[in-house]
């Protein structure tokens, strides 16, 4: 009697595991066909950091070593844990192996939770975006890179803060420039852009061109924007990419989008805007004078390409745009079973 149950216990349970990786395969099958041009075009790159450790991704950034003093190549990845501990920057070599992570502090010393939305470095500087709920200011916290690429101790402070008008969603740099914008989503008013941002129906949020300079008073950045570019809803990172700018957008379990534009068009035409002087609003800091408004809408559109869900920030690289994504983390798990454990080379010019 005792060996008829375990039969049926065992034909029970292998019959389970069965129908569970019938279940994951029909999902991963269904996965490559609903997002099939994406894949088609597309290569695996590198597993993504922090799965197994609570961290949540969402800053992605490409680190070019230095030739001439033997320095490698670095990916750097931002993110913040899921029990609220100290916000992350994990550091991979070239092929996405993990080499170390660093906690991040405020300039106290103490716990820095920021959501680290986007990271970015310039001269010897890292700079993270942090759009929670705490950051009303409008600024991008800066670290410095030395610190973080050393990997000798297990905690970097801040250095400081700078000031950039918006609440800063991703940040990217590139061809001299800081580019900074936010995350606009209708139905949430955490995320609702100010009503002068709003441009139309479909260009609701605000990108920021600040020029890198030599003066390290304001952390190598200029104080004000030099332009100011309409984008869509939902922009979670951007890459510039030869001559395409690619804005990914995603929310929830909603496919991302990868938005590839012609760079040179969307930089032909511009309106001057006085966004950001108004000393009513900004006070002290409001800016001295108008800068030039570009409208990334259809006109420049080349591509739309659908990807898989929670694509975060972007990085250019050997032809391809890297998706780092966040669905396979400890908050939302569904990726480990889809495509979500992989950063995926998205090639940009095919």
């Amino acid at each position: 009697m005792k060996n008829k149950a375990l039969k049926i216990s065992l034909v029970i349970l292998v019959s389970l595991v069965l129908f569970v990786v019938l279940v994951l395969s029909l999902v991963k099958i269904g996965e490559r066909a609903i997002f099939a041009p994406f894949f088609a075009n597309s290569e695996t790159e590198f597993k993504v950091p922090g799965i197994a450790d609570g961290f949540i991704q969402q800053g992605f950034d490409y680190y070019e070593g230095d030739t001439t003093t033997d320095e490698d190549d670095r990916f750097l990845v931002s993110g913040y844990m899921k029990d609220d501990s100290s916000s992350r920057v994990y550091v991979l070599d070239k092929d996405g192996n993990a080499l170390s992570f660093i906690k991040l502090r405020d300039k106290n010393g103490k716990r820095y939770t920021g959501h680290c939305g986007g990271i970015a470095h310039n001269g010897s500087y890292v700079y993270i975006s942090n759009d929670n709920e705490k950051n009303e200011d409008g600024s991008i916290d800066v670290f410095s890179l030395n610190e973080i690429l050393a990997g000798e101790s297990y905690t970097t402070n801040m250095l400081g803060s700078i000031y950039v008008y918006l609440k800063p969603a991703f940040c990217y740099v590139n061809g001299g420039k800081l580019y900074t914008g936010n995350f606009h989503k209708d139905e949430h008013e955490q995320y609702k852009s100010p009503e002068d941002f709003i441009i139309g129906e479909n260009n609701t949020a605000i990108m920021l061109s600040f020029d890198l300079i030599t003066d390290e008073t304001n952390f190598g950045v200029a104080t004000e924007p030099s332009s100011a570019y309409s984008i869509t809803s939902q922009v979670q990172g951007m890459c510039i990419a030869d001559d395409k700018l690619v804005l990914s957008t995603s929310w929830g379990l909603s496919p991302s989008h990868l938005y590839i534009y012609d760079w040179e068009k969307s930089n032909k035409e511009f309106v001057y805007s006085a966004i950001f002087t108004n000393k009513e609003v900004y006070g002290d800091k409001a800016m001295s004078k108008p800068i030039p408004l570009y409208i990334i809408n259809d006109e420049a559109l080349q591509k739309n390409v659908t990807a898989p869900p929670m694509a975060e920030e972007l990085v250019y690289i050997d032809g391809k745009v890297l998706v780092m994504n966040e669905s396979a983390s400890a908050k939302y798990i569904f990726g480990r079973f889809t495509s979500g454990n992989n950063v995926y080379g998205y090639i940009v010019n095919d």
